[in-house]
């Protein structure tokens, strides 16, 4: 909300990492496809998000271009990228009927047994044939990553991992064999179930399924009641687990842990748009404070139009009077989508 409109994203568009950039996580695919995966590098990677309509799997309805520097999650297995014309490619989707989903309200909390619905694309050849492969399963780290991250500790944004020109792979045998240079004529079929929580932490939820999800369901949101997304997928809990309630459970990390995410991966791009003494100033006001006269000041006991008169003087005076034009704009367009919210009900979107 500190930066106009036109210089940063009004969407993420959220994935696996391994999904995002698979070169770098070799064991989460088959033995025959590790050679070429692992002779790429970031600059090989041209992205795109598709517009699959299910009466037909083989031509997409749309194509939009993304840009090709993917932020990911130190710890999770989870990334953003960003749409490179983002106004055009929002305004096509919006003709196309595509809905863009809201993350669930942190503070709504998961119930055992609660359905939640797992939607995405199945990969299978253009005969319909080869499906039936499930998900790399989540490795046996099942209990320790539920201690990686304590509830409620902040991710630093300080150890995101920023995809560039680095080749940090360490596979041996980087020949590429002339089946591995086959082009991809898999297709991917809608696929849509039902789940019910079994086991919930910070880091990972689990639910239950009628059958493993299959290979393709990386990434893809996870829905609850409510339409929000309650989580993205990250796997299934190995087959072979000793406890067999949650052996093949699909694992999912949740909401609150990409609302967590996103907040400081949207910091760190602020922190590169803005010139550093801003981007300070700007931190401060986020935290509720700002320097006027070399005087700390709070703005948590003042009322709401007192706080954003106070606000709006002090970027007064930090902007150029452009950029502070700018920035009313965008104020006034947000409290636009706010009251417009507002007058149609929807409370959960308002405080997210």
């Amino acid at each position: 909300e500190f930066c106009p409109v036109e210089h940063r994203p009004t969407v993420h568009v959220l994935s696996a990492s391994h999904v995002l950039s698979p070169y770098r996580y070799l064991d989460n695919y088959y033995r025959n496809q590790r050679g070429w995966l692992s002779a790429v590098k970031q600059e090989h990677c041209v992205y795109a998000l598709e517009i699959i309509d299910s009466k037909n799997i083989h031509e997409p309805l749309a194509k939009f271009a993304l840009n090709p520097y993917p932020i990911h999650h130190p710890e999770s297995d989870m990334g953003i990228i960003h749409l490179k014309d983002e106004a055009a490619a929002l305004k096509q989707m919006e003709k196309l009927g595509v809905q863009v989903l809201n993350l669930r309200n942190s503070e709504h909390q998961f119930e055992k047994n609660q359905a939640v619905k797992f939607d995405g694309f199945e990969i299978a050849l253009p005969d319909g044939s080869d499906k039936g492969h499930v998900l790399a399963e989540t490795s046996s780290t099942i209990k320790q990553q539920g201690q990686a991250n304590a509830k409620g500790k902040k991710t630093d944004s300080t150890k995101f991992d920023w995809d560039d020109d680095e080749d940090d792979d360490d596979y041996e045998d980087n020949q590429l064999s002339e089946q591995d240079m086959t082009d991809d004529v898999r297709v991917f079929v809608p696929y849509s179930v039902t789940g019910n929580l079994i086991y919930n932490s910070a880091e990972r939820v689990l639910a239950s399924t009628d059958v493993p999800l299959p290979d393709g369901l990386c990434g893809g949101p996870v829905i609850d009641s409510e339409g929000k997304v309650a989580g993205i997928v990250e796997g299934i809990v190995p087959k072979d687990h000793a406890d067999e309630r949650l052996a093949g459970a699909a694992a999912f990390i949740p909401a609150a842990a990409i609302a967590q995410f996103l907040s400081a991966a949207e910091m760190r791009m602020l922190e590169q748009i803005f010139p550093e003494s801003l981007f300070a100033k700007v931190t401060k006001i986020k935290n509720g404070e700002y320097n006027n006269d070399d005087k700390t000041m709070s703005l948590k006991n003042m009322a709401p139009d007192q706080q954003m008169q106070e606000m709006m003087h002090h970027i007064q005076k930090t902007l150029s009077p452009e950029d502070a034009e700018n920035f009313m704009q965008e104020i006034q367009r947000e409290k636009g989508q706010v009251m417009k919210l507002l007058q149609e009900g929807k409370t959960d979107d308002v405080s997210e």
